[in-house]
C-alpha cells in the first residue's frame, strides 16, 4: 500500500492526521516534517492526542497485496 496522509479539520480548526501506509516510527518523521511545512506558511500545529497504531493495524496497512493468479491457456472453468 502507499503511504498517505490524511487530514481532516473540524469546525474548531482541529487536525485530525492520519499517517496510513508507514512503518515504525517513519510516521513520527513525516508528523515532525508536515508541522514545519505548516509553520512555514503561518499554521501552528500541536499535537495534542497521539494515538499509536497497534502492530496488526501497522501489518494490515503496510501489507503488499496479493498478486491476482492468472488462468492459463487451456484451463476451463468458471470465471
Amino acid at each position: 500500500m502507499p503511504r498517505q496522509i490524511e487530514v481532516t479539520v473540524d469546525r474548531q480548526g482541529h487536525l485530525n492526521v492520519n499517517f496510513i501506509g508507514f512503518r515504525g516510527t517513519e510516521c513520527h518523521e513525516e508528523a515532525e516534517m508536515l508541522r514545519r511545512a505548516l509553520r512555514d506558511i503561518g499554521l501552528l500545529a500541536a499535537p495534542i492526542r497521539i494515538e499509536e497504531k497497534s502492530e496488526e493495524e501497522m501489518l494490515a496497512e503496510t501489507r503488499e497485496p496479493e498478486p491476482v493468479k492468472e488462468r492459463g491457456a487451456g484451463q476451463v472453468g468458471p470465471r
